[in-house]
């Protein structure tokens, strides 16, 4: 069968199933290192019967590698992909002595971004407590000039739920330093398109490999070689790929997202190919053979760079990686806070890595 992926009835089809699967991801909270419902979700989701014969290994670490048998020579070399599961967070830090507690961020979590946001306290048994992060000087009748107020973690505080005035009285419930705070994501999906959460990055480069997988299903390709596809829980604090990429890899594609921002060429409605980040270029030979692959076959892509950027490039890189690597993904505003992207870009991103595995 011709492997023609442009953006037609059948993939938009497949975007609207992974944009589904998108948001049941979402709704399983996973910073980084408590990944372990997500993953269970996506070898569920992999182990299930298929065309593609998928070979699910959960590693001894808690990412998920997932494999296609590809129709090329034995001895061949393989490719990947790689996209992360795990997102930004908070957690306890302290409890003050109004029973106020304060916080520490989980990756590159800034506090002005999570203010104001209603969350689920999770204890380390399981307990699970709502409250509101909140300035520490939030009333506007009894402290002056907010605007003037410093919006910091040593500013913002989480205020629970429950009758508790003293430590005493939070350490009763059972809460401590470490504990997990989760942000509710607020995911919505617009009739105009969009998609709107809290960590999209990288649940929608997840569910964009995903839905990579149900059009080859649809479609009854076959990957031209084999292709190992890493769930990392870990990059969101700079691990993610460090283990699990398998060594007869010739070629990794991280699946990531894209920086829609008004000083970027990225937008919401594309699929983006990171050139540069900020710990330097990508592979130039693996960048251009998708980015002609986008051209041939009609891909709509946006080429940028991202000067305040890191992805698993560096981690599986650090860790001794030999592979080329290049960064795709949809296109994605907000970053980092409450973020945006489009069916479109979701569309783009599936079809580009479809063209890739199969050509």
């Amino acid at each position: 069968m011709k492997a023609d992926v442009t953006i037609k009835a059948d993939v938009k089809k497949i975007t609207k199933s992974t944009v589904t699967f998108l948001q049941e991801l979402l709704a399983i909270q996973s910073p980084t290192n408590c990944c372990d419902d997500a993953i269970a979700f996506l070898q569920k989701t992999f182990s299930k019967r298929s065309s593609l014969s998928y070979k699910v290994k959960p590693l001894a670490g808690g990412a998920l590698l997932v494999s296609i048998k590809g129709k090329g020579k034995k001895k061949q070399a393989a490719a990947a992909l790689t996209a992360h599961v795990d997102t930004l967070g908070l957690c306890v830090r302290s409890i003050k002595g109004n029973g106020r507690l304060t916080l520490s961020a989980i990756g590159g979590q800034a506090a002005y971004t999570v203010e104001g946001e209603y969350c689920t306290l999770l204890t380390l048994d399981g307990k699970k407590y709502r409250g509101t992060v909140v300035h520490q000087n939030l009333s506007a009748h009894a402290h002056k000039a907010p605007g003037e107020r410093k919006h910091d973690y040593d500013n913002i505080e989480f205020r629970l739920d429950e009758k508790v005035s003293s430590e005493a009285d939070v350490r009763k419930l059972g809460i401590d330093s470490g504990d997990l705070v989760l942000a509710d994501t607020r995911t919505e999906i617009t009739d105009s398109g969009f998609i709107k959460a809290r960590y999209l990055d990288d649940k929608a480069g997840v569910a964009a490999i995903f839905g990579m997988c149900k059009l080859l299903e649809t479609r009854k390709l076959t990957p031209s070689r084999d292709i190992h596809m890493l769930f990392a829980i870990r990059e969101e604090v700079g691990g993610g790929a460090s283990a699990g990429i398998p060594n007869d890899v010739e070629e990794l594609v991280v699946v990531d997202m894209g920086v829609a921002a008004t000083t970027q060429y990225s937008d919401e409605f594309s699929c983006c190919i990171c050139m540069k980040d900020g710990s330097g270029p990508y592979d130039r030979g693996l960048t251009g053979k998708l980015v002609s692959l986008a051209k041939k076959h009609k891909i709509q892509i946006r080429r940028d760079i991202y000067p305040f950027y890191g992805s698993d490039r560096q981690s599986y890189l650090m860790a001794g990686g030999d592979a080329r690597v290049a960064l795709i993904g949809p296109g994605i505003d907000g970053s980092h806070a409450y973020e945006r992207t489009h069916f479109d870009a979701m569309a783009h991103t599936i079809a580009l890595l479809t063209e890739y595995v199969i050509s």
